[in-house]
């Protein structure tokens, strides 16, 4: 019989079931009938099989054991036969010393039978003939007692041999009977076992197909990873090449006129205009070919417009400034100031005092301030911006 192989399966509910699932699935489909049909199918295979196997152990412990004693009973039988062999050979020497002696007897003895007799009769009947005639001396004596227990030794061995063979067969009987219980507990296991796997094997599938297009989303979310931080990054590189653009446009915007380089003013200057919004507007067109000579500084109606610098206001009114102030500052600087709603202070001033207030008079469509700045005296205007944006 061939040893029954193990092969360790495995197979418990939990590590086919959770193992098999994909993370978290197990949970979520813990009501899906389809589920719950595996689940009941591969523990009753798992029991099935384990049944089988402990039967199919047991068989098979039971067929060894059998066997072994059948070994046993065979050596034993073959000692015994052995046994049995010489002391026949035994036996056989002594008779054949009997029979001589006899024939020896006869020959000089006419009260003994005849030799014919002595030769081929029984040899119990011969030696009670000698020992009746009284033809058996001493020195034969010892041989016709060893006759006697060799004959006795002999029908000793024959019966215990007998026996054990008897036994021996018996034991291989039961043996024989042993090995088919067990082939046929091992056919059962091998049928569970095959059964098991065929429900295991779908299961398996899925897992196998589960771990591919898992493997298969990780790359394609690694690629689409990839491909955003490329984009990300040239849309970085976009923007910021659009702004160096933009901020390029601006400096060309904010460019001077040829000639009217922007400069701040130095020494002490207070903003005409606290808490205004303005930017750069130099030298952008105006109506009837003109060029912005100032910068527009927005704020609401009524704001008070302060003098910049000490020195002289005079207030005068144009059609496109409106009501506006002039200072001759006493750092020889021209400034104007256009669009004022009312006036302020004039003549003699210091710097901070209020001059104006915001309006939209003259040619203006909101309420803002147009500031200029002369440096060396009125005629020579430069961009203000870069004062403003340092004083306010």
């Amino acid at each position: 019989m061939t040893r029954i192989r193990r092969r360790h399966l495995g197979v418990t509910l939990v590590t086919i079931l959770v193992g098999l699932l994909p993370a978290g699935a197990a949970a979520a489909e813990a009501s899906s009938p389809d589920l719950a049909t595996v689940r009941a199918q591969v523990a009753a295979a798992t029991e099935r099989v384990s049944a089988a196997r402990a039967k199919a152990d047991e068989a098979s412990a039971a067929y060894f054991a059998a066997e072994g004693q059948s070994e046993d009973l065979a050596d034993a039988v073959v000692r015994l036969q052995d046994q049995l062999d010489v002391a026949r050979g035994q036996l056989d020497g002594i008779v054949t010393q009997l029979r001589e002696f006899a024939v020896q007897e006869y020959t000089r003895r006419a009260d003994l039978p005849t030799a014919a007799a002595l030769a081929g009769g029984n040899l119990n009947d011969i030696v009670a003939s000698l020992a009746y005639a009284g033809a058996i001396g001493g020195r034969k004596r010892d041989v016709l007692d060893d006759y006697r227990r060799a004959a006795a030794n002999l029908d000793a061995t024959a019966k215990q041999a007998d026996a054990r063979k008897a036994e021996q067969d018996k034991v291989v009987a039961d043996r024989d009977a042993k090995n088919r219980v067990a082939q046929t507990e091992l056919a059962k296991l091998q049928t569970e076992q095959a059964a098991l796997a065929a429900v295991l094997a779908p299961l398996e599938a899925g897992e196998r197909a589960r771990l591919a297009e898992e493997a298969r989303q990780r790359l394609a979310a690694e690629a689409a990873k990839r491909e955003a931080a490329r984009q990300a990054a040239a849309e970085a590189k976009r923007l910021a090449d659009e702004a160096k653009r933009r901020q390029a446009a601006e400096d060309a915007a904010r460019a001077p006129v040829p000639g009217t380089t922007p400069r701040s003013v130095d020494g002490a200057f207070t903003c005409p205009l606290q808490g205004s919004s303005f930017t750069d507007t130099w030298g952008q067109a105006r109506a009837a070919g003109r060029s912005h000579k100032g910068t527009d500084m927005t704020a609401p109606t009524g704001t008070p417009v302060y003098a910049p610098v000490g020195g002289t206001v005079t207030d005068t009114f144009d059609a496109a400034g409106g009501q506006a102030f002039n200072l001759a500052g006493d750092d020889g600087n021209f400034y104007y100031g256009a669009h004022l709603s009312r006036f302020g202070a004039a003549g003699r001033v210091s710097a901070g005092t209020v001059v104006g207030y915001v309006g939209m008079t003259g040619n203006a469509s909101i309420p803002h301030l147009h500031f200029e700045i002369h440096l060396g005296g009125r005629g020579n205007p430069v961009n203000p911006y870069a004062t403003l944006i340092k004083y306010c």
